[in-house]
């Protein structure tokens, strides 16, 4: 467990039995998504948030990807879910509860994804930013991170 006096902020591991937890900051990252993104405002309901929650667990469990919560006075504020992709990091979600944010506490899980990749030998990191959450975008060009490809999306309609 990680602590910073400064916050009181512990960062420790999830498991996937903490499905309520996980469940937590997924809502909050679909709401934040539906405030933000117009191409994602369609797709997150409380169906796919339950739906998300598991998959997200099933993903803990199997050991293909791990995640940690940050707590500042023993509450939860923060999550983060990692996972490697081919030899690259990859950051999955990063979630910090409104009323939480501008405290240092995405950044200090930042700093504890860095490490974790770091003990695996990792040197590369990726991650997707929503079109139209232009504050995680400041955040992560903030920490270093720079677009390398932009993926587009186009429904299609039944019958065409």
């Amino acid at each position: 467990m990680d602590a910073d006096s400064k916050n009181m902020l512990a960062i420790h591991r999830v498991s996937e039995d903490e499905r309520e937890l996980v469940r937590l900051f997924l809502q909050e990252l679909a709401n934040h998504q539906r405030k933000v993104s117009d191409a994602y405002a369609a797709r997150y309901t409380e169906h796919t948030v339950d739906d998300w929650t598991e998959a997200c667990c099933d993903e803990l469990a199997s050991g293909h990807r791990w995640a940690a919560v940050a707590e500042l006075d023993d509450r939860p504020v923060g999550f983060i879910k990692l996972g490697l992709d081919d030899g690259i990091g990859s950051i999955d979600d990063l979630v910090v509860l409104p009323e939480a944010r501008g405290r240092g506490i995405g950044s200090q899980l930042m700093d504890w994804a860095r490490r974790e990749f770091s003990q695996r030998n990792i040197r590369e990191i990726e991650l997707t930013v929503s079109e139209g959450n232009d504050m995680a975008l400041a955040f992560y060009e903030r920490h270093g991170f720079r677009t390398a490809t932009r993926t587009m999306r186009s429904s299609i309609s039944p019958g065409t």
